[in-house]
């Protein structure tokens, strides 16, 4: 601000700041043996602190292999549970099938007969409630798996033909093979848990069951009739793993499959 002064008064006359010359130097990059900035003219600026680049990818092989042996853990894990406990029910359904079906009974032991068919029975519902245990534990698990099996064999499926004969659409092709051989063994051991606790039905009628007493007849009667109601291991009530359900799932896929290229393909 200027002050000019005319006799008494005194008045004050803005200074018209002018802006600064335009600068027409072209930023080029640093040196790398300097802290300073160049430019096309002679100014050189200094940095206050060094600036170190990195580069930060995304896609770091040690998250790929963590994030893949979480999902093999989760999915893989909670299976190979199910088809341990599985084996074990098997064994005691089949053995317990020789068992009966190895039994001769005689119309002069008609209590040893009954006691024996008394421990029978016994043995049998022991397994019918490891087996209810193993529905209510693993159930929830079975239908998440089975959901996820089902949208993972429909998306490979149709990343295989989008990407064509290369590295990646081969990768798309041995995971669905992998997801398909998986989902193929829990199938496996729920039909044979069925088959097994079936075979008892068949035990007791193939055994030499006319050699015994009438009330050893009746007695076998109750256990073929429950024996004819397989034990099934299904995801929550919704479907029962069984190789029907491989068969169904894997042609449910396909037709999801043909909907999505055709949607696409339009």
């Amino acid at each position: 601000m200027t002050c000019v002064a005319h006799q008494e008064k005194c008045t004050y006359i803005p200074e018209i700041e002018t802006p600064p010359e335009p600068w027409n130097g072209l930023l080029i990059g640093t040196d790398p043996n300097s802290n300073m900035f160049h430019a096309h003219s002679d100014i050189q600026f200094m940095l206050q602190k060094d600036i170190v680049w990195r580069s930060r990818n995304s896609s770091q092989p040690c998250g790929k292999w963590f994030a893949g042996q979480f999902i093999v853990n989760v999915s893989l894990g909670t299976d190979l549970w199910m088809m341990c406990v599985s084996s074990q029910i098997c064994m005691h359904f089949g053995y317990l099938a020789k068992k009966l079906a190895a039994y001769l009974p005689s119309r002069e032991r008609e209590r040893a007969d009954c006691e024996f068919l008394c421990s029978f029975v016994q043995k049998h519902q022991q397994i019918l409630r490891l087996h209810k245990e193993v529905n209510q534990v693993f159930g929830l698990l079975l239908a998440s798996n089975l959901f996820t099996t089902a949208s993972l064999l429909c998306c490979m499926a149709f990343y295989t033909v989008v990407q064509g004969l290369n590295a990646e659409g081969i990768s798309y092709m041995m995971l669905f093979a992998s997801v398909a051989a998986q989902f193929y063994m829990v199938s496996s051991y729920g039909q044979r848990l069925i088959d097994l606790s079936f075979s008892i039905s068949m035990a007791a009628y193939l055994q030499n069951w006319y050699d015994g007493s009438i009330r050893y007849k009746k007695d076998l009667l109750l256990i073929m009739a429950r024996a004819q109601r397989p034990a099934e291991i299904s995801a929550k009530g919704i479907i029962v793993i069984s190789l029907d359900t491989f068969k169904i799932l894997m042609s449910i896929t396909y037709r999801f499959f043909a909907v999505i290229r055709q949607t696409v393909g339009k």
